[in-house]
């Protein structure tokens, strides 16, 4: 049995948790929109990636110093490096695969 105290930081620590999780999630990500990567046109919603072919569900979106790493289904990931309102690099680590990217259009 957890005493009052601990319950309180526990608690605490939780709402904390919580509400940074919170505006995390109200923040709006800069890659979101269509691209034009070389290869094909490519989209990212809030909750999805489209590559032309097929449209997958992003499952966990990992910010990070040097860009975003995106993760799907079955382990398949991509990252997104040197994002800005115009451009980006895409690559995929698993094919080794990297596209210079253009914004056609935010969404």
């Amino acid at each position: 049995m957890i005493d009052a105290t601990r319950r309180r930081a526990i608690t605490g620590a939780l709402g904390l948790v919580l509400i940074t999780c919170t505006a995390r999630a109200a923040e709006r990500p800069p890659f979101l929109g269509e691209w034009d990567c070389e290869v094909a046109t490519f989209w990212f919603t809030p909750h999805g990636y489209d590559n032309g072919l097929d449209v997958l569900s992003i499952r966990k979106v990992v910010k990070s110093k040097g860009g975003w790493g995106l993760v799907f289904d079955k382990g398949y990931r991509i990252s997104l490096f040197d994002v800005t309102a115009e451009t980006m690099t895409w690559h995929s680590p698993i094919s080794g695969d990297t596209f210079r990217c253009k914004r056609l259009s935010a969404r």
